[in-house]
């Protein structure tokens, strides 16, 4: 499971990091967003590296995230008035799976958020400072639709910024990996 998880980031970090390059010529919320999800694959590799119990629960929250999308699902048909055909189809599926592969006999949609994780693993102020700073940007805020919205020509310094700062967020990423890889026992 080490393994593939450390291979799903990495991937990730990989298309993340494309997606950030192609997106300096792009809307500038394209850039901001690549770069917030970077600097979430740092905190995660972090947190699933500090213990075992944390790389399982995040594992875990795989199938919490499913939850937490069927639960969703149920609402919005709750508020259209449509039938919840599928509900009891996937909340058998995520049973299964949790029994199965995972040993639980019961799922929430409580996982583990990013904040808490960064918390844990003493990369709360980073978390908080540049997810912050970056969802000014990525959300419709005044300041965005506003401020900068109607000034373009910022938009290139802002470009250049997001992609420092994600080839940061990456570069920190890849180094927690590759800390972790080196330091797995040899069969």
């Amino acid at each position: 499971m080490a393994f593939q998880l450390a291979s799903e980031i990495i991937l990730n970090i990989g298309q993340l990091s494309q997606e950030l390059l192609k997106s300096a010529q792009d809307f500038l919320p394209h850039s901001a967003w690549n770069t917030r999800n970077l600097l979430e694959l740092w905190i995660w590799p972090k947190y699933c590296c500090a213990a075992r119990e944390n790389a399982w629960r995040f594992h875990e929250d795989c199938l919490r995230d499913s939850q937490g999308l069927t639960n969703s699902y149920v609402k919005m048909c709750e508020l259209i008035g449509h039938s919840r055909e599928m509900e009891s189809e996937l909340r058998a599926r995520l049973a299964t799976v949790a029994r199965a592969k995972l040993g639980l006999d019961s799922i929430d949609a409580e996982y583990k958020r990013v904040a808490e994780a960064a918390r844990t693993v003493g990369l709360q102020e980073w978390f908080v400072a540049y997810n912050q700073f970056l969802s000014k940007f990525v959300h419709p805020t005044a300041f965005f639709v506003v401020g900068m919205s109607a000034q373009p020509e910022q938009w290139r310094d802002m470009q250049v910024v997001f992609i420092t700062m994600g080839c940061t967020f990456a570069r920190e990423c890849t180094t927690i990996l590759e800390q972790t890889i080196l330091n797995v026992p040899k069969v």
